[in-house]
């Protein structure tokens, strides 16, 4: 699962960020197969990002009202060599995960 941020702007009810946010999990959910094992780092495809972009602009049209046109959406991408979960060492590279 990818780690996401949001920045949504004030004087959103905590009933329409709940509903914002159900709607992006949803959206990262559908692009389909999940991977075994505790972590992934792999980069999504470019067919998966503009999935990924259609399926979000459709659920917060759907769910929340708001139009695809307003959703702006960056992906950072990183590699193995970019995380580390402590203890001074690169897991990922190590093969500890």
């Amino acid at each position: 699962m990818p780690l996401l941020r949001f920045g949504i702007l004030t004087g959103q009810s905590d009933t329409q960020v709940k509903a914002m946010l159900d709607a992006a999990h949803r959206a990262v959910r559908s692009d389909g197969k999940r991977r075994d094992g505790p972590l992934s780092s792999r980069p999504r495809s470019e067919a998966a990002k503009r999935q990924f972009y259609a399926d979000l602009g459709r659920e917060l049209k759907e769910h929340v009202g708001i139009e695809p046109t307003d959703v702006v959406v960056n992906f950072t991408t990183n590699t193995d060599a970019d995380w580390s979960f402590g203890a001074g060492r690169a897991q990922f590279l190590t093969g500890e995960l």
